[in-house]
């Protein structure tokens, strides 16, 4: 199969994943559906396939909007109130990554900067765009956060449940 052909076909494979995932009702169901879907497929057929550029653009885009196109007004209302939570949080699981990447590093199981993109907390589509955008172990970025995606969307429900029994 020449490139243009195999690229449509992960496209449409990602598709029928992304629509089996929407079904799921898990939280990320459509790109966690894409993402399994090519994966197989790719393995299956044991492709190297990558995206062209133009259209590795326009999906960071795509990305782009939509996290930007979930800002609410109200959100800036109520940052006052939570801003100690947030920035204490933030630090913290910002702190761990870096300790972590830098744990990584010294034992010489990552490169410097595929370890802190993996130990960084954060959105999978934003962490991909800020992956593919670097000369880094991309993949590997997106299995760690895959991953850890996958754990808690695993595990949330069974916590949840506990903590309000809890209360």
């Amino acid at each position: 199969m020449n490139h243009f052909l195999t690229t449509a076909f992960h496209l449409a494979i990602g598709c029928l994943g992304a629509w089996l995932g929407s079904k799921t009702k898990l939280p990320s169901g459509p790109l966690i559906g894409a993402m399994l879907a090519v994966i197989v497929s790719k393995t299956y057929l044991h492709s190297t396939v990558q995206l062209p550029q133009g259209l590795s653009f326009f999906i960071q885009t795509l990305i782009g909007v939509s996290i930007g196109v979930s800002f609410r007004p109200e959100m800036l209302k109520i940052f006052p109130k939570m801003a100690i939570p947030i920035v204490v949080t933030t630090v913290t699981l910002m702190t761990t990554g870096f300790l972590l990447a830098w744990l990584f590093t010294q034992l010489d199981i990552l490169d410097k900067q595929t370890a802190y993109l993996c130990t960084t907390p954060g959105g999978l589509s934003a962490l991909l765009a800020l992956a593919l955008e670097g000369q880094v172990n991309a993949t590997l970025i997106l299995s760690f956060h895959f991953l850890r995606l996958l754990s808690v969307i695993l595990t949330a429900p069974f916590i949840l449940k506990y903590l309000l029994a809890a209360s």
